[in-house]
């Protein structure tokens, strides 16, 4: 699962998307060991759907660079679940 493919849970595939992702951000060369897992779930949260993000390096480890560029994952992930939500609420009205 590398170079944009993606996936879903068989078991819930309305509720959950897995892809790969490589930034250059990282500093690490295009390989398929130095791609991360992105996965986004839906869940019930009353009225609401309560959105998860998950990243982590296709291998399950924690790396020097990933402590490093955290605060950078957190910020783009952040902005990007924002623009969702916004885009959701807008159409909801």
């Amino acid at each position: 699962m590398y170079g944009g493919e993606h996936d879903t849970d068989p078991s819930e595939p309305e509720r959950e998307l897995r892809f790969s992702h490589w930034s250059p951000k990282s500093g690490s060369t295009h390989k398929p060991e130095n791609y991360h897992i992105v996965t986004i779930a839906l869940g019930d949260a009353g009225k609401d759907t309560r959105v998860t993000l998950t990243q982590s390096n296709a291998s399950g480890e924690v790396t020097g660079a990933d402590r490093e560029h955290r605060a950078d994952f957190e910020k783009n992930w952040s902005t990007m679940l924002g623009g969702l939500k916004r885009v959701v609420e807008r159409s909801k009205q």
